[in-house]
């Protein structure tokens, strides 16, 4: 008894392998503080998103980005976080948080 299955292969194009903001437009991304008890300031983007998830990948938070902004994060248990931080041209930061 056993299983068939057919072999499919892909061919894949990478078309553009900006990774980070820094690729995108040059600017950088700042978070802190990292490790933090509460709240973390995310800066050096003018307009973008951001996206907290927690370590079953699991989004717990989102919100806007524009110029610094405060993300509260004191209703969250302890413990490491995933910040995806996305641009209007699609560039992202992704960096861990851990709340203390």
């Amino acid at each position: 008894v056993g299983c068939e299955s057919p072999i499919v292969a892909y061919d894949v194009h990478v078309i553009n392998c900006a990774t980070s903001l820094d690729e995108n437009n040059n600017s950088s991304v700042d978070i802190y503080p990292n490790p933090t008890s509460g709240n973390i300031s995310i800066s050096g983007l003018e307009f973008g998103e951001y996206i907290i998830t927690n370590v079953l990948g699991e989004t717990v938070l989102t919100g806007k980005v524009s110029g610094t902004q405060k993300v509260v994060l004191s209703k969250l248990p302890k413990g490491v976080y995933n910040l995806i931080v996305t641009s209007l041209n699609g560039g992202s930061h992704v960096e861990k948080i851990v709340l203390q």
